[in-house]
């Protein structure tokens, strides 16, 4: 028997566009899953990937795979290449894929319910009529939605038409509840199948007791309330996931899982504006985005209400990244009392684009930008502040010295969190940054070179400093970095 909980990492896939599993997600499932779902047929085995995750390097990151002198030899054994660990053999196994079967998700759910009239296809592999049958003292019909809220959820729009033609429609979803107003019409209710289905007796089991009692009356749309909480993988540690925090909703990504939730999913709402509006705890997130994740104790750019509840607002975001993660173990914000501030180990930024946070008065020479490794980078800067301190010697005299203030900023960020990547391959822009980081700051160029122009506007805007981050020589062409430039590949 599979109950609800365990199936939950299979439902959350059978959200996505395309429904694939990789060999290293399935293992981390409780055991048995994979062979009760594929002996249903809810699985199938899908071909070999053409990229697995490595985790030798202690980093994971895909790698494409491939077979060193195919050409010759023909396919033998498959290898990736890791930029730490080199070439490295990978096993079959690990490059099997299973793809979730929908069509028999469907079939299932209608033999179930034993529901009158075939399973029929309203939008492909998304969307399907189950049938019909009385429930709850009145004839209901039944369907599948599939990835509703998926970027291509445009492809839904005559799938949700029909639905609002049914007779007292009942939409089963398996985990994500549709956003949208079109999903918000009187004589619609979605359930979740994460919540209201499991497998037992060699069959998929829908707690129809519960269901009946989620009908029992007429009225105005009803779901089962959603679960604030991101299907974190095991093992993650807090750097590796990103937020981007718009003005009401927030995307997650965390090991190539992406999902997109508003502020009322999320427990933001304002309850005194009746829901409509974020509360004061959403304000703060979205603060703590703009100020790129680093917030001094004492910033001028907080409110009063915040500077006086500062500690209050962290410990809310701090709770509320742990449930929300699953993450308990450690703290996602912890704070700096030496150079009184408080440092998010999560990538955090506000939807308008990622902000470095560069303390005050720092400029180019206090940059530095090092190519980390594969496809991140690492920036940091160190600000010097000179001030004033007095003091008096024996005789009463009053004495002025410079006292230096040092208060250094470091943060790694992955190029796609940047935006330097589309379809994990490098725009133009990202060449020109990291062949100026293997270049030690130095490469030849035209003066109107269109990537080195974006790159200088790129880095203005990430750090929030006006002067030019390059000068440029006549004659030799060269462009010279302004800041500290390193890259892991000259070490």
């Amino acid at each position: 028997m599979l109950l609800c909980a365990e199936l939950r990492p299979f439902w959350w896939r059978t959200e996505e566009a395309e429904p694939l599993l990789a060999a290293d997600e399935i293992q981390r499932w409780p055991v048995g899953t994979r062979q009760a779902l594929t002996g249903l047929g809810l699985l199938r085995e899908a071909g070999l990937a053409a990229e697995v995750t490595c985790y030798s390097c202690g980093r994971a990151h895909g790698a494409a795979v491939f077979y060193p002198n195919e050409e010759v030899h023909g396919r033998s054994r498959p290898h990736i290449v890791c930029p730490e660990d080199g070439l490295i053999e990978v096993e079959f196994d690990d490059m099997r894929q299973w793809l979730v079967d929908r069509h028999t998700l469907a079939a299932a759910l209608n033999a179930n319910l034993d529901l009158a009239g075939m399973t029929e296809p309203v939008v492909p592999d998304r969307i399907w009529a189950l049938g019909r049958r009385q429930m709850a003292g009145r004839f209901r019909e039944f369907f599948l939605v599939c990835g509703a809220n998926c970027r291509d959820a445009q492809v839904l729009g005559s799938g949700l038409k029909r639905i609002l033609d049914a007779t007292s429609a009942v939409v089963f979803v398996p985990d994500a509840l549709p956003r949208g107003e079109g999903w918000k019409q009187p004589g619609i209710t979605v359930l979740r199948l994460s919540q209201v289905a499991h497998v037992e007796g060699g069959a998929l089991r829908v707690d129809t007791a519960f269901v009946e009692d989620i009908l029992h009356k007429d009225g105005p749309r009803r779901t089962l309330p959603a679960s604030a909480a991101f299907p974190t993988p095991q093992s993650t540690a807090w750097e590796e996931i990103r937020l981007l925090v718009g003005d009401l909703s927030l995307k997650v990504e965390v090991r190539g899982i992406r999902r997109e939730f508003d502020f009322q999913q999320l427990g933001f709402a304002n309850k005194r504006s009746g829901g409509l509006i974020p509360n004061a705890k959403w304000e703060f997130l979205l603060l703590l985005a703009r100020f790129g994740g680093v917030l001094p104790f004492d910033d001028a750019r907080l409110t009063d209400s915040q500077r006086s509840n500062l500690k209050n607002y962290v410990k809310n975001t701090r709770d509320w990244m742990q449930a929300f993660f699953g993450l308990e173990r450690d703290d996602p914000l912890p704070a700096n009392k030496e150079l009184r501030r408080y440092e998010c180990r999560v990538q955090i930024a506000p939807a308008e684009g990622v902000r470095f946070p560069t303390p005050p008065g720092a400029n180019w020479s206090n940059v530095s930008v090092r190519e980390a490794r594969q496809g991140s980078i690492m920036i940091s800067v160190d600000a010097v502040r000179v001030k004033g301190a007095t003091h008096y010697d024996a005789a009463g005299r009053r004495l002025t010295e410079a006292a230096v203030d040092v208060g250094s900023v470091a943060k790694e960020y992955d190029l796609t969190f940047l935006g330097l990547m589309e379809n994990r391959r490098p725009t133009a822009v990202c060449k020109r940054l990291l062949e100026v980081l293997r270049k030690s700051g130095r490469i030849t160029a035209s003066e109107d070179d269109a990537a080195m122009l974006e790159l200088s506007r790129f880095l203005c805007s990430l750090m929030q400093i006006d002067e030019a981050p390059f000068r440029f020589t006549y004659g030799p062409s060269l462009w010279s970095a302004q800041f500290d430039a390193v890259s892991f590949a000259q070490q």
